[in-house]
């Protein structure tokens, strides 16, 4: 009876193991992204004028985040992708804003510390 018990757990924690290991891509972007930018998540709260926070599109499979600042004179950033790629410094540029306009805003990810 013991060792069908333990074969029991031991199958259920593989199982339960197995079923966690499993990273979210988009997950690891949206951290990758709250790292590098030193920034924590986004959980809802009211964003005060002048701090800086990042919003996440996809477009064609791929993710992007744009930093903006809605009261600082920041023009809004284009960020490398998760992927490492730089896609656009600046809105701006050739191309970008287009990208931006047939992208889904997925929403707000990060908020300044």
């Amino acid at each position: 009876m013991k060792d069908l018990f333990k074969i029991t757990f031991s199958l259920l924690l593989f199982i339960q193991v197995s079923c966690n290991s499993d990273p979210d891509p988009q997950q690891e972007c949206i951290d990758h992204f709250l790292t590098e930018h030193g920034m924590s998540e986004y959980r809802g709260e009211r964003i005060p004028c002048g701090m800086t926070y990042l919003v996440l599109y996809e477009i064609y499979n791929s993710s992007y985040a744009i930093l903006h600042n809605d009261c600082g004179d920041l023009l809004p950033q284009l960020l490398i992708d998760c992927n490492g790629n730089e896609l656009c410094i600046y809105l701006t540029e050739e191309g970008c804003f287009e990208m931006v306009q047939n992208s889904e805003r997925i929403g707000i990810i990060g908020v300044g510390i």
